[in-house]
């Protein structure tokens, strides 16, 4: 503690201020309720309205609102497996689908669907004769 006492740029830097959580209204919460509704994510209704994820959460479960489920849905499923086999990249699709490439590869695999290599791509059949 000597040490740190002795060096003039650390005596002299002040502790953080602590910061209060931002509090909103039960009436001022039916509005990301209603973005929510209309389709905006949680991450972006949090930096909207300058509030946490997790109070987001509990705002929409405060109106009743169960949150939307994560990831590619049945039907989105099926159409990524049928581009994903006629070679579309899952870069695009994840784009496409609002997820990451990650997301969609592993939906993939846990449907038993089989990657390319990361270069199939590029190889390119030679002419036989």
């Amino acid at each position: 503690m000597r040490k740190i006492k002795s060096r003039p740029e650390v005596a002299h830097v002040a502790s953080p201020i602590p910061r209060r959580a931002k509090q909103i209204s039960d009436e001022y919460s039916a509005q990301p309720a209603d973005d929510y509704g209309q389709g905006m994510k949680v991450g972006e209704l949090a930096k909207k309205y300058g509030i946490h994820r997790v109070t987001v959460a509990d705002h929409l479960a405060f109106h009743g609102i169960e949150k939307r489920s994560r990831g590619l849905g049945e039907a989105q499923v099926l159409d990524a497996t049928t581009r994903y086999q006629a070679g579309t990249s899952l870069a695009a699709l994840g784009k496409k689908y609002g997820v990451s490439p990650t997301t969609v590869r592993q939906t993939l695999v846990m449907k038993g669907i089989a990657m390319r290599s990361t270069y199939e791509h590029l190889v390119r059949k030679l002419p036989s004769g």
